[in-house]
């Protein structure tokens, strides 16, 4: 008489466990492979969204297009790149001389005695004056995250209406 056996033997337990072990190790090892890649985007996003808010900022800056309006280039009695990372113009409505600056990796925007910090992390800022009516300005920032550089350039154009 043959007995009936309840339960695993021993065999079976070792195979039920190694394919549990292996089958958590894929999806650990997918789970670590997504995260990371979502984090580099994340960081990507991060960089790129503050290049942007700074470029835009410096652009209806320079323009006169912010709140203050009519106080930029556009309506500026002179201006001047006295480098390729500053811009200096003085305004034909209130006369107060304004600046944007690369000082140390960060943007600085001068009205009259106050400083404003438009965006840090930039590894290089450009203003390049292009013919006669336009100017082009160049923002590039560079993070490292783990051992890789991510890097963003923006650049934008602007026309000078009475120069």
């Amino acid at each position: 008489m043959r007995s009936r056996q309840k339960g695993f033997t021993l065999v079976e337990m070792f195979l039920a466990v190694t394919v549990m072990v292996l089958v958590v190790a894929g999806a650990l090892t997918v789970y670590l492979a997504s995260y990371s890649v979502w984090q580099e985007a994340s960081r990507l996003a991060a960089l790129s969204r503050q290049g942007s808010i700074a470029m835009e900022g410096m652009v209806r800056g320079i323009r006169g297009t912010n709140e203050a309006r009519r106080n930029g280039l556009r309506e500026a009695k002179a201006f001047s790149i006295p480098d390729a990372a500053t811009i200096l113009f003085t305004s034909g409505v209130d006369n107060i001389e304004r600046r944007f600056c690369l000082s140390g990796g960060t943007i600085i925007y001068r009205c009259g005695g106050g400083d404003v910090i438009v965006a840090r992390d930039v590894d290089s800022l450009t203003f390049t004056r292009i013919v006669n009516k336009r100017i082009r300005v160049g923002l590039n920032l560079q993070e490292s995250f783990k051992g890789k550089l991510i890097d963003i350039s923006l650049e934008s154009e602007i026309l000078i209406r009475n120069k």
